[in-house]
């Protein structure tokens, strides 16, 4: 096939697509014309144009609300931020304040544990004085035993004062601490009155740590207030009494002394039945100092009727009180003469065979 066209052809071409493109910018000149002219004589244009104007009034109040919201971001950033950290300040002080109580905690647990430590030291102190009261009083029975069957030259006198403590009590245990003795107190509690029982309670610890006995009298004393009407009136004050004491130093009372004696008691044998039933002992007396009644006696003469009614035995038990100022007037002469006649003083003991007797036929 031949593809050679001659000059004259295709120049002849080369003229017809030359014409052909300058028609065809020219329509789309005119085209372009009439899209232009149409487009700006269009109405909507200028209601676009208005509508841009209101968008771009308001673009300064949109940027205004936007920087208010960003500022109430900011701000409720901040009040959370705060709140956190008052948050973490309140949880610090909770655990400090927990950590404080753990601590109390652990101190008290501490305190608890000490306290059982030193009620086991105590408990064990109070055995410890048990057991020297029991080898105390095995010792002086035995002592006792051998002065009753004339092998020993000793004499022994009990005193022993009723109806204590009273507001001379602590001018007696002086004397008494001068005299470098020990002696035994049958012990009351109401003697000092109301509102006193503090007072009455270091009497009785000052007894009790001067190495004296401390015995039962009953609560009360009242032999004309029901006190013996019964088996039980009794043994309530008997119970009563023995809390005061053992409230004030610890010790069990374990002998009781009727007031006014056991025969004034009209139910003597059931008393001192429910009494050895519970463990007491009781006793009386052997020797009288008459210094109870209403009389008033001199000191010199309970010291006459003590040394004269002691010196008739090895072993006395002399009745006095320690509210009676001739009695304390008197203990230095009763003392000082009874001590040359071979008489030593000691605090009463549940063991002694003096405990279960009763006052002297005379005395009744």
């Amino acid at each position: 096939m031949n593809l050679k066209l001659d000059s004259n052809k295709l120049t002849a071409i080369l003229r017809k697509v030359n014409i052909l493109l300058a028609v065809l910018a020219a329509a789309s000149a005119v085209f372009c014309g009439v899209m232009a002219f149409g487009l700006l004589s269009n109405p909507s244009l200028e209601r676009m144009g208005l509508r841009q104007q209101e968008m771009e009034a308001q673009i300064p109040q949109l940027q205004q609300k936007i920087e208010d919201q960003q500022a109430a971001v900011d701000q409720a950033e901040k009040d959370a931020q705060a709140q956190v950290a008052a948050a973490n300040e309140e949880q610090a002080a909770v655990q400090q304040e927990l950590d404080a109580a753990t601590e109390r905690k652990a101190g008290m647990d501490n305190t608890v544990y000490t306290f059982q430590n030193s009620e086991q030291v105590y408990q064990q102190m109070r055995q410890n004085i048990a057991d020297i009261r029991v080898e105390y009083g095995t010792a002086i029975r035995k002592l006792e035993d051998k002065i009753l069957a004339g092998e020993s030259n000793y004499r022994i006198c009990y005193l022993t004062f009723d109806d204590g403590p009273s507001y001379y009590t602590g001018d007696f245990l002086d004397k008494i601490d001068e005299l470098d003795i020990h002696v035994t107190f049958f012990t009351i509690g109401y003697q000092m009155g109301k509102n006193q029982d503090a007072k009455r309670d270091a009497y009785l610890r000052r007894e009790a740590l001067s190495g004296h006995s401390i015995c039962n009298h009953t609560y009360t004393h009242a032999i004309h207030n029901g006190l013996y009407y019964s088996k039980e009136n009794f043994m309530d004050a008997v119970k009563k009494q023995e809390d005061v004491v053992y409230s004030a130093t610890g010790i069990r009372t374990d002998i009781v002394r009727f007031p006014a004696g056991s025969y004034y008691c009209p139910q003597r044998t059931a008393v001192i039945e429910e009494l050895t039933n519970q463990g007491y002992g009781w006793i009386d007396w052997s020797a009288n100092a008459f210094d109870s009644g209403t009389n008033i006696k001199t000191k010199e003469f309970v010291a006459r009727t003590v040394v004269w009614q002691v010196s008739q035995e090895q072993i006395s038990v002399v009745l006095m009180h320690d509210w009676r100022l001739e009695t304390l007037g008197a203990l230095d002469s009763i003392v000082s003469q009874l001590k040359e006649k071979g008489y030593i003083f000691l605090p009463l003991f549940k063991e002694s065979s003096t405990v279960g007797t009763v006052r002297p036929k005379w005395d009744n």
